[in-house]
């Protein structure tokens, strides 16, 4: 098919735009060190601009990191599981992003449907400021271990924590943290989020509603198989 002068400008106009930006993030003026010519070169950035741009041909993907020798480019998910292990909620990000982005998002999400959990259980990830006290102000807690980087530590909150984690319900509800790793686990390696199927954070995000959506049919399904004989019965009347 045969493109218009308008579409054919608008594609140049984005690739011109595209090449701008990558050469501003990639190189910088520097002085030539010739003293006799007061003169600028172009040279190589020393660093990594933040966010910048890794692929042409999906302008979203980011350089991520799982540590500090595992890393990749494009896309993270975070999900938010129940207790009967059940997904309530997955939320599509860059992969520059840190763990912890998702969260306020994905509380203010299910609140309006009255999910809104009273304890949230992660790891240390989780612990720096100011996801724990925002997510305290809208009536929910954060429970993590104790972290002391990137926390203040002479608030009521951090005080409360440090008597909270003390506790015994600190200690059952840290012990059921280690399903959410099973489910990331299933969503990786059966059900296709290790390599994102299509381009873009938009279309990200549809392969992780899908991938969700089968992990909860599969969920059930075990719970069904698992359940006594009179509440199969029950449970099959309430679907019809």
């Amino acid at each position: 098919l045969e493109k218009s002068g308008d579409e054919r400008h608008s594609q140049l106009t984005g690739a011109v735009s595209q090449l701008r930006r990558i050469l501003y993030e990639n190189t910088e003026e520097k002085e030539s060190g010739d003293r006799r010519k007061k003169e600028t070169v172009i040279k190589e950035r020393e660093g990594a601009m933040p966010d910048r741009l890794v692929s042409t041909v999906d302008p979203d993907a980011r350089h991520g990191r799982k540590s500090e020798t595992k890393k990749f480019v494009g896309y993270k998910a975070q999900i938010l599981e129940n207790e009967k292990e059940f997904i309530v909620d997955i939320y599509d990000m860059l992969g520059n992003r840190h763990d912890s982005w998702g969260v306020v998002p994905m509380m203010e999400n299910i609140s309006t449907s009255g999910l809104a959990p009273h304890y949230i259980v992660g790891d240390k990830a989780y612990a720096q400021d100011p996801l724990g006290p925002s997510l305290w102000q809208r009536g929910m807690q954060m429970v993590t271990p104790l972290c002391s980087f990137g926390v203040s530590t002479q608030t009521s909150f951090y005080r409360h924590k440090v008597l909270f984690n003390r506790t015994t319900l600190y200690n059952r509800l840290m012990g059921v943290r280690s399903q959410i790793e099973r489910k990331n686990g299933q969503l990786k390696n059966q059900l296709g989020l290790k390599r994102c199927r299509y381009r873009g954070l938009k279309k990200f995000g549809f392969q992780c509603l899908f991938a969700a959506l089968a992990a909860n049919i599969q969920r059930w399904i075990t719970l069904f198989l698992q359940a006594p004989p009179l509440l199969r019965l029950q449970m099959q009347s309430a679907c019809r």
